[in-house]
């Protein structure tokens, strides 16, 4: 079939071959964006060293792909402070070791471990983390404090515990903490006692980052 001048047709038909020129061409502007934009949200397992103002990653370490984790962050160069990549969005790593319904107790007076130890998660990022721990709590006697709390490398402090004093039934406690942790600091939860016996169960943790910077 032989091909015309778009100039040669009538007005009408000039008209269509014009809008379907545009079209094609618009097509291809589209998925040349398409094609930047899944360029720009591939799975970063590193902070990029040499950001531009503005750039949005998709950060997932192997840990985090296997809980189905992804931490969306924002490079903010006029953020004045030590963490530029803000994040914008995605899910919390939780542990639950001890959820189980059975107690286990302690009587020190000083933060210490459970025969379970944890839970407890593994800081990919330098940074500022929101860290909530949850437990079921139980006192062996009235008016006695019993606490939870997390160690975020340099020991369980009292300032981020979650405390509790009741001895009649167990009771679920949970504490938000902002923390700054170092990249490849265990976080842990922790437990203590101000006289008596302690008792926990239903134990879990979740962190969320704020802000983070290349390690």
């Amino acid at each position: 079939m032989q091909r015309r001048d778009p100039q040669s047709l009538p007005i009408g038909q000039q008209h269509g071959v014009s809008l379907m020129a545009r079209i094609v061409s618009s097509g291809r502007r589209i998925s040349r964006l398409e094609r930047k934009f899944v360029s720009l949200a591939k799975r970063y397992t590193a902070i990029p060293p040499l950001p531009n103002d503005g750039q949005i990653i998709h950060y997932q370490t192997d840990a985090m792909k296997t809980a189905g984790v992804v931490w969306q962050f924002r490079y903010n160069s006029e953020t004045g402070g030590s963490y530029p990549w803000e994040f914008v969005g995605g899910g919390t790593m939780e542990d639950s070791t001890g959820l189980s319904a059975s107690f286990e107790t302690t009587t020190s007076v000083t933060y210490t471990d459970l025969a379970t130890v944890g839970p407890s998660l593994d800081i990919p990022l330098d940074g500022q983390y929101l860290i909530t721990t949850y437990a079921n709590m139980l006192s062996s006697a009235a008016g006695t404090l019993i606490y939870a709390a997390v160690d975020p490398g340099g020991g369980a402090s009292d300032i981020n515990a979650t405390i509790f004093t009741g001895n009649t039934q167990a009771v679920s406690n949970s504490s938000t903490a902002l923390l700054v942790v170092t990249a490849g600091t265990t976080v842990r939860m922790k437990y203590r006692v101000a006289a008596g016996t302690g008792s926990y169960r239903h134990r879990r943790m979740t962190i969320v980052p704020i802000r983070v910077r290349l390690s």
